[in-house]
């Protein structure tokens, strides 16, 4: 029986040796210098290239490691766009609303010493907001 262009795996269940923690180990160690070599500047290909001979790595291994640094890199530089975004919303969100708070406070006729140092410490954390959310 002929089947065209379709292929079956076989699976096999492989016992289990501590060699396999120690590769695992090591392939981790290797990426993550490769994430920190690519912060510093390397591309995937040199990377690449480079681990071959650094850490005496076959090609696929030294291919397989660089794709996989490109991608977590390219996921932290997102995950980090919106992380900032989000933070940025906040503060946003903390001015207006100490604001409001300053605001109903400072109509106080009488404030007691609580409201008082309340009002200073929303006065002071506006400051600080503001010039935070100035800079970013």
């Amino acid at each position: 029986m002929s089947s065209k262009g379709l292929r079956v795996g076989i699976a096999a269940k492989i016992e289990y040796n501590p060699i396999f923690e120690v590769l695992g180990d090591k392939y981790e160690s290797i990426r993550r210098t490769g994430l920190n070599d690519m912060q510093r500047g390397m591309s995937e290909n040199q990377i690449e290239k480079t681990y071959q001979a650094r850490f005496n790595l076959q090609w696929a291994w030294a291919d397989s490691i660089a794709t996989e640094v490109k991608q977590t890199y390219s996921q932290l530089k997102t995950a980090k766009k919106l992380n900032v975004s989000r933070i940025k919303e906040q503060i946003k969100k903390k001015i207006q609303k100490a604001s409001a708070i300053f605001k109903s406070l400072s109509k106080v006729k009488n404030p007691t010493s609580k409201q008082r140092n309340q009002l200073l410490g929303l006065k002071s954390k506006i400051l600080i907001f503001s010039r935070c959310h100035k800079y970013s």
